[in-house]
């Protein structure tokens, strides 16, 4: 007779001792409904040997396996993150996160000298992030921060940039986040970038005016300097040294004053034994004193950024508004002091961090080497 599981549910009847006979037929039924039971089950039902990933798992009971699946315990996931990263300015430099102590998570296997190697074919979410430390090299060059996520070694446009300034130094993080298809075999790897904005000059201005400014690189600091008439001095006005009065303050070279006893406010520099009208880069006089920007701009032209914690003196220069980078070079001997050893990496340093899981298995394999663009480029 044909088994009824498992398509039903046999009815058996109770056999009595004594009163009932017990035919071959009801041994062979009961064979028949056993066969048919253990077929569908098949052989070490607790037992996975094709999880994704092609990895096999024991369960120990059939009902475990069943939990575990429900609850997506065999989805695959990576976890990983490089502290104090320090990437060389001005390239794109990948990230070792699937190295050494870099590796938090990996109870599938995924990570690879060369990055993160898929070994199923499925519905993937990525998520990178990068958390950078702010210098004050960085905050007043305008650095570039950069984050991209290359699959299979190609850039897709799963990218973000991040320009810095003097409000967001305090929260430089960069993120990615992208779902999509990858067949078994695809590589993810991270790379991070940090620009840097170059000096204007490195050659003093020729036939300078006296209280002209000039600003010249020694990288990876900033010299600003004054030209006093005779020669080119230290330049001491800071945001943090910058005066704001109707009169003048105490004397000192460099050193810089937003008179403000007239209509309009004037920034003056102490030069030559004297308080001269700054002149910038240009021969522009007019300054802007508020908490936004002025229009129309011009290059040269000097804004006094209300809106920083101590006011900012801000020239508009190669089309951007960028702090006057001066420093206190001056010593109490009148010469100037050693400018700090410059390091090759400018004291940037990076957290990284990426999660990988999969969030669903698929049997279906994409045609090799094909795997679906971002549609959407998330650089801004």
């Amino acid at each position: 007779m044909t088994a009824s599981y498992p398509g039903g549910i046999r009815t058996w009847t109770t056999k009595l001792g004594w009163r009932n006979i017990v035919w071959a037929s009801h041994v062979n039924d009961l064979q028949t409904e056993v066969d048919a039971t253990q077929r569908t089950l098949g052989l070490n039902p607790h037992i996975s040997r094709n999880n994704p990933g092609g990895l096999t798992r024991n369960y120990g009971t059939v009902e475990q396996r069943m939990t575990s699946h429900a609850r997506g315990e065999d989805l695959l996931y990576y976890r990983g993150q490089v502290k104090n990263f320090v990437p060389a300015p001005g390239e794109w430099v990948d990230v070792p996160i699937t190295v050494g102590d870099a590796v938090l998570s990996d109870p599938f296997l995924l990570s690879t000298p060369a990055g993160v190697r898929l070994n199923s074919t499925g519905m993937w979410m990525i998520e990178a992030r990068t958390e950078w430390q702010a210098s004050g090299y960085s905050v007043v060059n305008q650095a570039r921060r950069m984050l991209r996520v290359l699959v299979n070694g190609a850039d897709v446009g799963m990218s973000h940039l991040l320009y810095e300034d003097a409000r967001n130094s305090f929260a430089l993080h960069n993120a990615v986040t992208w779902p999509e298809i990858w067949p078994l075999g695809t590589v993810i790897r991270v790379q991070v970038r940090a620009d840097i904005e170059p000096s204007p000059t490195t050659t003093p201005p020729a036939d300078p005016l006296p209280g002209k400014v000039w600003c010249r690189r020694r990288a990876p600091w900033k010299l600003l300097r004054c030209w006093n008439g005779a020669e080119w001095e230290p330049f001491t006005g800071t945001q943090d040294t910058t005066i704001s009065s109707p009169t003048a303050p105490s004397s000192g070279t460099g050193k810089l004053w937003i008179d403000t006893s007239g209509d309009e406010p004037v920034v003056k520099v102490y030069t030559s034994g004297s308080w001269r009208e700054f002149t910038g880069w240009s021969e522009i006089t007019t300054v802007h004193d508020g908490a936004a920007a002025p229009t129309p701009t011009q290059a040269g032209q000097v804004w006094v950024d209300t809106m920083a914690t101590a006011n900012l003196v801000q020239a508009y220069l190669e089309g951007a508004w960028k702090p006057l980078c001066g420093r206190d070079v001056e010593d109490g001997g009148g010469n100037p002091a050693p400018v700090p050893t410059p390091t090759p990496n400018y004291g940037l340093k990076v957290n990284v961090s990426l999660r990988l899981h999969q969030m669903r298995s698929l049997d279906a394999v994409p045609p090799t080497g094909t795997v679906r663009a971002p549609r959407d480029v998330l650089t801004p």
